[in-house]
């Protein structure tokens, strides 16, 4: 059955650590297959992204393309500067016209402790709360977030789990090593504290000699001020050409570093949507993550810790004597957008079925 989809995201922009970089893979995957897909950016930007197959529509236009559609999948959730407020309009306009809508919140309910949540988080949650009751089908990350949303109100029947994946093929054959013959351990993602970019940094400086011939690469957009602060730290300590920064990569410069990384570290300490560790898997590269986002199994080159710092450290420590680049492949796997593809398939039917 050709479903003919609207995908919403915050931003076109595939930066490190968007979304975007999935939904743009997962559009052309699905449009190839049969049915018109559509890309919608809520920062009103194209990114760039220019898709044979797939069309990016302005969001001005939002109304026009409603009328297009089977299916509205909203791909996160954003808080602020009126980003709730139309959200809640386009399932408002989507179910009036009798279009399904698919929510997936891609970890914005944090770790679940609302007692600790200040009156932003508390607004954010309020707005979660309303898209999982109203959404004809809600996906989740893991069980966790599964559990997360069923407590808002979103039946079991109605949740169901979607790992965002990537195209596999397209991360093969980047980069050839480091061009110092040192070897990368790769972060990559927005550099800010959520990121873990902080505790990485503290567990480095504590591995002494295991870290002798490695070189740290920050790959991501600065999330503030954290990049020049970094910087001034790792100066600071006299370690300037052990750690280098590369700010607002696009897709080929993620691409080409993933290429040369041995090793890539995902140090979050907020959940997130793991995009980036289905591209680095794709490329061939060893993984260590914290658990926060990621889907439950066993899968070859991905390696788990806390989100904190002794576990961190233990995990590189084990990692950097032994490694193994190129051993693992994510073709056929839950971070293979083709797998993704299958998955999103079977959700729109059943979003159909809900409006039908």
């Amino acid at each position: 059955m050709a479903v003919r989809v609207l995908h919403v995201v915050e931003s076109l922009s595939r930066r490190a650590g968007c979304v975007s970089i999935s939904v743009v893979d997962l559009a052309v995957t699905l449009g190839a297959r049969g049915g018109d897909q559509y890309l919608i950016a809520r920062d009103g930007g194209d990114g760039g992204v220019g898709v044979d197959g797939v069309g990016v529509c302005a969001w001005g236009d939002l109304d026009r393309w409603l009328g297009e559609v089977d299916v509205v999948h909203l791909h996160g959730y954003a808080a602020g500067s009126g980003r709730d407020v139309s959200l809640r309009r386009v399932v408002e306009k989507a179910t009036g016209a009798g279009v399904g809508v698919v929510f997936s919140p891609l970890g914005a309910m944090g770790d679940g402790r609302v007692s600790e949540m200040g009156w932003f988080a508390r607004r954010r949650l309020r707005g979660i709360r309303w898209l999982a009751r109203e959404a004809s089908v809600v996906t989740v990350l893991n069980g966790f977030e599964g559990e997360q949303v069923r407590s808002l109100g979103a039946e079991a029947d109605r949740v169901a789990c979607l790992v965002y994946g990537v195209d596999v093929a397209g991360y093969r054959g980047w980069g050839s090593g480091d061009e110092n013959d040192e070897r990368v351990l790769l972060y990559l993602g927005p550099v800010e504290p959520a990121g873990g970019i902080v505790v990485l940094m503290r567990v480095l400086a504590g591995l002494g000699p295991v870290f002798d011939g490695w070189r740290l690469v920050v790959v991501g957009d600065d999330g503030g001020d954290w990049v020049s602060q970094l910087r001034a730290g790792v100066e600071r300590k006299g370690a300037g050409d052990r750690v280098s920064f590369v700010v607002g990569a696009d897709l080929d410069v993620q691409k080409e570093w993933l290429g040369r990384a041995e090793v890539v570290v995902f140090a979050n300490m907020a959940v997130r949507c793991p995009v980036g560790v289905g591209q680095a898997l794709a490329s061939g590269a060893e993984v260590l993550s914290t658990g926060l986002g990621l889907p439950e199994g066993e899968f070859a080159g991905l390696r788990r810790c806390e989100a904190d710092q002794v576990s961190m450290g233990r995990g590189l420590s084990g990692m950097l004597g032994d490694v193994n680049r190129g051993d693992c492949d994510a073709t056929g796997t839950v971070f293979d957008v083709a797998v993704m593809a299958d998955v999103c398939a079977g959700v729109y039917e059943r979003c159909l079925e809900g409006v039908s």
